[in-house]
């Protein structure tokens, strides 16, 4: 077919000139929304990613912290096992009843209760212990400090207490229904303040290699979960975007 004849007879099949102008401009309207579609998809999926990445940078920080905590309290529960089991061998089991006879006034040590356990009577024992030998901010009283068994029964109080701290903390950046932006406030509240740097301190000093290699492996553990959930969280951008393409 001639080119003239093929030209006649597409506008005659599209409606003359002006129809087949209004498909020609369809085709664009429809090329450009096309274009404009997939900027908004390519616009919308690279905020996406920017905003995954600022999240796996704040989640980062929230599993440093939080596996720093985990690694104090693994350590001072170490510590206070350590302790426990050398004043058993040392003084026998009733060795609590033997710190109270020497620390505390005969009015203050606790009577066992009817009916209560020997288990749950040293644990209130412990409890009077501990605050016999410490201050309100948990730190050891001057008397305790140059006897040197004495002051071994007090970094023993301390570390209880100390457990206790962290336990406080991780519940206080953990707490439900807190904005982001409020947690991470309280992370770095925590990461500045004085009893946290100085229990990183003394656990790092720690030279114990099974316990240092314990706690490597734990933060490790907590990386690769990290890293797992990005990884997962990227591929679903990815198949959104190519999704929204097709």
């Amino acid at each position: 077919m001639a080119l003239k004849e093929f030209k006649e007879n597409m506008f005659d099949i599209t409606g003359g000139e002006a129809g087949n102008a209004r498909m020609l401009a369809s085709i664009g309207d429809a090329h450009d929304g096309y274009l404009k579609s997939g900027f908004s998809l390519a616009q919308s999926f690279a905020q996406a990613r920017d905003a995954s990445k600022e999240k796996a940078r704040k989640s980062t920080g929230d599993i440093t912290f939080l596996t720093l905590l985990e690694n104090q309290l693994a350590w001072l529960n170490d510590r206070i096992a350590e302790a426990e089991k050398s004043f058993e061998e040392r003084y026998g089991e009733d060795w609590r009843e033997q710190m109270a006879e020497r620390i505390l006034e005969p009015d203050e040590i606790p009577q066992r209760r009817e009916g209560e356990s020997m288990e749950d009577y040293r644990q209130r024992l412990e409890e009077t212990l501990i605050e016999k030998m410490l201050d309100d901010t948990g730190e050891i009283k001057s008397e305790y400090l140059n006897d040197p068994e004495l002051r071994e029964w007090a970094q023993w109080a301390q570390r209880q207490y100390l457990v206790k701290q962290v336990e406080r903390e991780e519940a206080y950046v953990n707490e439900p229904g807190i904005s982001e932006e409020e947690r991470n406030r309280r992370i770095a509240e925590n990461e500045a303040s004085r009893s946290f740097k100085e229990r990183e301190e003394a656990r790092i000093k720690d030279t114990d290699p099974d316990r240092k290699a314990e706690q490597a492996e734990n933060y490790d553990q907590h990386r690769d979960q990290s890293m797992a959930s990005d990884t997962t969280t990227a591929d679903n951008q990815n198949s959104a975007f190519t999704l929204g393409q097709s």
